[in-house]
C-alpha cells in the first residue's frame, strides 16, 4: 500500500540496521538490512510521514534439553534442506557442514526458513513464533511442501527434455530417410 494505515502493519517485526543503500536508476531504493532482534510494536507514537513505534523485544523460548524427537526432527530438516538444494544443484559441502553444525532449533530454524521462498504470510507467522521447537515444526512442514514442489517439477523438466529429445531423434531419422 502506498499510504499503509497501522492496521495494515503486522505488529511482530525485526528490528535492523541499515547496512548499505544504493539508488536504483529507476529511483527505487534498494537496502541491505542486518536483523538485530524479534520485536512487537507496543504503542504507535508517530504516524506521518513514517511510523515510529514503541517496541517490545521479543525472545525465543529455547529448551534447556534436547528431546530424542527434538534431534530427530533437526536431523530430519537438515536432510531434507540438503535434498532439496541438491534438486535445484545449490549444494554445495560448505552448506552441508554448515546445516550438520547448527545445534539450536531456533537457529536451524531460521536458517532454513530463510532460503525457502515463502510467501510473505507464511514468512510472518514463523516470525510470531517465538517457541523454537513449534518454529522448528512448521519449518519442517514448509520444507516438506517445498521438497514435494521440486520434485514434481525436476521430473515436470526431465519429461519435457526426453520429450524434446525425442522429437531431435524423430525429426533426425526422417531427414536421413
Amino acid at each position: 500500500l502506498e499510504a499503509p494505515s497501522a492496521k495494515d502493519v503486522y505488529t511482530v517485526g525485526t528490528v535492523g540496521r541499515i547496512q548499505k543503500m544504493i539508488k536504483l536508476p529507476d529511483g527505487r531504493i534498494k537496502a541491505l538490512v542486518q536483523g538485530i532482534a524479534k520485536a512487537r510494536a507496543v504503542e504507535y507514537t508517530k504516524k506521518r510521514p513514517f511510523f515510529k513505534v514503541k517496541i517490545e523485544l521479543l525472545t525465543d523460548t529455547e529448551p534447556s534439553e534436547l528431546t530424542i524427537e527434538d534431534e530427530a526432527l533437526m536431523r530430519i530438516i537438515q536432510e531434507s534442506s540438503e535434498k532439496l538444494l541438491a534438486l535445484k544443484g545449490e549444494l554445495s559441502g560448505d552448506v552441508g557442514d554448515l546445516l550438520s553444525h547448527i545445534e539450536s532449533p531456533g537457529k536451524l530454524a531460521d536458517l532454513v526458513a530463510s532460503n525457502l521462498n515463502l510467501k510473505v504470510e507464511d514468512a510472518q507467522k514463523l516470525l510470531e513464533i517465538t517457541d523454537t521447537i513449534q518454529r522448528l515444526k512448521k519449518v519442517n512442514d514448509l520444507l516438506v511442501r517445498e521438497l514435494n514442489l521440486s520434485t514434481v517439477q525436476a521430473k515436470i523438466q526431465t519429461d519435457v527434455k526426453d520429450e524434446i529429445s525425442k522429437n531431435q531423434r524423430d525429426y533426425y531419422l526422417r531427414e536421413q530417410v
